[in-house]
């Protein structure tokens, strides 16, 4: 006999009310900085074709992280992956993470999106289970690297997306 997931009603100021499935609630094992206090999260989709997610907080109402796969956006991104890192989330190969990065987002011009890639958020596919780690010995990544190019942004400040999708597919 299977019996199905919990489901937690959790509050929150972006959602309303939203239903989380007990097995797609995220435990960070070590927590974000700066919200060292915040254990449980969970992601959803920003819309269907977004390359943006919410990661939204079980316990603050309050707080919800934009965050993003930044080689969506046609940047390079790779690192080396702590060896405790991987032993804390019990990780057993690349296939069974997912990396994102917290996006800022500037009121006056949204198309300077920035994302942090210097600490990353890692997730365990299957156990559900994450951590921010701070990626050290790399001098390229800082926590504030430009997501759309200048030469894809219209005078209007709105983002061409044609452009957009060259400069990813060149990227490529």
């Amino acid at each position: 006999m299977t019996t199905s997931p919990q489901v937690r009603q959790v509050e929150t100021v972006r959602f309303g009310q939203v239903a989380v499935e007990s097995n797609a609630i995220i435990e960070f094992v070590r927590p974000i900085l700066g919200f060292e206090h915040l254990k449980e999260f969970a992601l959803f989709d920003h819309d269907e074709d977004s390359p943006f997610k919410w990661l939204q907080s079980l316990e603050d109402p309050n707080l919800a992280f934009v965050v993003t796969n930044p080689t969506l956006f046609g940047l390079k991104y790779e690192f080396h992956l702590p060896s405790d890192a991987c032993e804390l989330l019990g990780l057993q190969s690349a296939e069974d993470t997912q990396v994102l990065t917290i996006v800022t987002i500037p009121d006056d011009v949204p198309a300077h999106m920035t994302a942090n890639l210097l600490a990353p958020i890692v997730f365990h596919n299957d156990t559900h289970q994450a951590m921010q780690i701070v990626i050290e010995g790399e001098d390229a990544y800082t926590t504030k690297v430009r997501l759309i190019p200048d030469q894809v942004i219209k005078a209007d400040g709105l983002i061409d997306l044609d452009l957009l999708t060259q400069h990813i597919n060149e990227a490529d």
